[in-house]
């Protein structure tokens, strides 16, 4: 089965990333039969705004930004200096004279089509590393106002030093760059994380999500076997096994929501801060063993559901506690052991 992601599609505003259907002859190379509906993501390059959010919330990689890694490897290169980045989008009316005046305050001015090539795994990574950012957006920035709330976030933490957006040319042309140099407190790793998870509001930012798991998961594993970037998976431990959810690796695709078979995945598109640095355990079920060789089977919860839908039309469930090869050999070989009791054990 093919699940299909249309991350991309969704929030590019230029509406230049198409879903567009591929056959064996198509640029991918992908030998497909015509007479099956499937699509591959296409970018008209004429359409193309360059702004990168398309890159950010792409969960296989498979759209790369070639610029967005140069100005990140630039950034980068320049905190390891001990440098503050200043990111400015091309259309602010900012010139690279400034250049000068920056370098005397040990700051890196780095020019980027739009802001929104920025993603907050940059922003973040740069912080960690002792370098504050600033960063000068156009009034067609539409897509960072996001940034304002990351920016109250510092602020709040008396960290409003390490972060500042501007998003118009009134507050552009009246910055006084002498407080770019003013690192006021140096955020490591540790610190930053305290002041993350310290607040408790959403934010809109491109290429995150939070997914909530329904009761009525029996913990199948079909969205841990899909999820293209680990955010979810399960763990067994003392009898039971558990999903698992890192808030920080989710980039919001649907495709988990899709392979759900019980229709219990729902999908906040939105940051938890609070939640960024956090492991959740979504659900936890007991695991159902072979009657004949103890081998792991499924969870109890999926013995259940299918029980009961096969007692409802009349028929046994006696085989669902075998596997396969204690089936092959007839039910009831080898010895015999009962499911596993329970444990209340909490995984993480």
């Amino acid at each position: 089965m093919r699940y299909k992601c249309v991350n991309c599609v969704a929030v590019c505003r230029a509406r230049a990333v198409k879903a567009v259907p591929y056959y064996a002859d198509s640029d991918c190379g992908a030998t497909v039969d015509r007479l099956e509906s499937k699509k591959a993501a296409f970018i008209e390059q004429e359409s193309c705004e360059r702004c990168g959010v398309c890159y950010q919330v792409c969960p296989t990689g498979a759209i790369e930004d070639k610029n967005a890694e140069a100005y990140m490897k630039e950034a980068l290169s320049s905190a390891g200096e001990g440098k503050n980045i200043v990111f400015a989008c091309t259309h602010t009316g900012l010139t690279t004279t400034l250049n000068s005046e920056l370098q005397t305050l040990n700051s890196e001015l780095i020019f980027v089509p739009d802001l929104s090539i920025i993603s907050w795994r940059d922003v973040f990574k740069i912080m960690s590393m002792g370098s504050p950012v600033m960063m000068f957006g156009c009034e067609d920035c539409a897509q960072t106002s996001h940034f304002k709330q990351m920016e109250d976030i510092f602020a709040n933490s008396c960290y409003e030093g390490v972060f500042r957006f501007y998003d118009n040319k009134e507050q552009v042309s009246g910055i006084g760059y002498q407080e770019v140099s003013d690192k006021g407190h140096i955020l490591d790793e540790n610190i930053l994380e305290q002041v993350i998870t310290s607040y408790t509001g959403k934010i809109p930012f491109p290429g995150t999500a939070w997914v909530d798991i329904g009761e009525r998961c029996t913990l199948c594993r079909n969205c841990a076997n899909v999820c293209p970037t680990g955010a979810l998976r399960t763990k067994m431990k003392d009898g039971k096994t558990a999903l698992l959810y890192e808030h920080n690796l989710c980039k919001g695709c649907p495709i988990c929501e899709k392979a759900c078979p019980e229709r219990c995945i729902t999908i906040d598109r939105r940051l938890r801060p609070d939640s960024l640095f956090t492991v959740d355990n979504k659900c936890e079920k007991n695991l159902l063993l072979c009657r004949g060789c103890d081998e792991i089977i499924a969870t109890d919860a999926v013995f259940e559901r299918i029980r009961n839908i096969l007692t409802a039309h009349g028929q046994s469930a006696e085989q669902l506690e075998y596997c396969p090869d204690c089936k092959a050999r007839g039910l009831g070989a080898g010895r015999n052991s009962s499911r596993v009791e329970e444990n209340s054990a909490t995984l993480m």
